[in-house]
């Protein structure tokens, strides 16, 4: 339960809900629109599994809509709620528990997420993974509720939204997985068989795993995919991670907890 709320902590931070106290566990996100304003309530009933501790219901109202979540005391946020604030309403009204106008339900995902704040047309959810510092972020349609893209990312090093002519594009440390060997000094074949499976361009240099392996050198009796986490610095454009531009930094390498 401590990680769930650890986890929960993390999101309120990224969607600007926490007073800035230098933490250094908030996500790294920018080119996010700020919420105009954060309303709160407490509801009736009780957190699952923390007695005499209230579920609250969070609103973050922002020029064109309104986002609604819950804090139900489990991993992620409950109960995603996207509201169409028409021009002119007051965030009060765009987050009154009897709202008349259009709402959206996303479909919950496998991946325990919450919202990080509005770029341009989509919500961005994140979530906490205290396995490591791997996350999934995913972009959500805010008229639709569908998911128009979704990746693994290395959360300390963040994630970067930019709105351009030709549409949005997205910066950040992209997880590799299904790898069986570690890269490393004298193993070049190693990090040629990952790059063709994850069709990563030969000019992306190995990353190196020595620092990772000699901290924790159970790693190698380890299966690799499973002892490491790799990631790969990419500029996504158009949200294809198909035709992702491979930028020349070292993939990092770490040892997974």
């Amino acid at each position: 339960m401590r990680s769930a709320l650890r986890a929960l902590a993390l999101l309120l931070a990224a969607a600007g809900c926490l007073k800035a106290r230098g933490d250094e566990r908030a996500p790294l996100l920018r080119g996010l629109e700020p919420p105009e304003r954060r309303l709160e309530r407490t509801l009736p009933h009780m957190k699952r599994g923390i007695p005499g501790e209230r579920a609250s219901r969070t609103c973050l109202a922002y020029a064109r809509y309104a986002v609604l979540f819950s804090d139900e005391g489990e991993m992620g946020a409950s109960d995603l709620e996207i509201r169409r604030r028409p021009e002119g309403m007051a965030a009060s009204d765009a987050c009154a528990e009897r709202f008349r106008g259009k709402v959206v339900r996303p479909q919950e995902g496998e991946e325990a997420m919450g919202p990080a704040g509005l770029f341009d047309r989509w919500l961005l959810e994140v979530s906490a993974d205290d396995f490591g510092m791997l996350a999934t972020f995913a972009l959500v349609d805010l008229d639709t509720g569908d998911r128009a893209y979704q990746d693994d990312y290395q959360a300390g090093r963040g994630l970067e939204l930019e709105r351009t002519a030709s549409g949005p594009v997205l910066t950040y440390w992209s997880s590799l997985g299904r790898f069986d060997c570690l890269p490393r000094r004298g193993e070049a074949d190693c990090w040629r068989r990952i790059r063709e499976r994850h069709a990563v361009p030969a000019e992306v240099p190995p990353p190196d795993c020595e620092a990772a392996i000699a901290a924790q050198p159970e790693m190698l009796t380890a299966d690799a995919d499973r002892a490491a986490q790799i990631a790969v610095h990419v500029r996504v454009e158009g949200l294809s991670r198909r035709d992702a531009v491979y930028l020349p930094d070292p993939p990092s390498c770490e040892a997974a907890p």
